[in-house]
């Protein structure tokens, strides 16, 4: 009996605030996940329409590439901060 008259106080207690934080949240992860999961689909198909790995010289001249500048940057700033919050532990 108790246990009913939590949940119902709680039910009642719940307000738009309270439901829409973690609803937010998932949808969030969920459109992260898209990309991720699409960014990963077209670089395999680009990888894949390659006739030969890239050369040295080809990688090195992919650096000019504002994309790429920023996909590394991205990855060194992600590495950073699991960096930081490992050395917190």
């Amino acid at each position: 009996m108790d246990l009913l008259s939590f949940i119902s106080d709680y039910v009642d207690m719940l307000n738009a605030p309270m439901l829409e934080k973690p609803t937010k949240a998932f949808e969030d992860v969920l459109a992260r996940s898209w990309t991720t999961g699409n960014a990963i689909r077209f670089a395999s198909v680009q990888t894949e329409k390659a006739q030969e790995p890239p050369g040295l010289f080809q990688l090195l001249r992919s650096l000019r590439d504002p994309e790429i500048h920023r996909g590394l940057h991205f990855g060194i700033n992600f590495r950073r901060i699991i960096g930081a919050l490992s050395a917190r532990r």
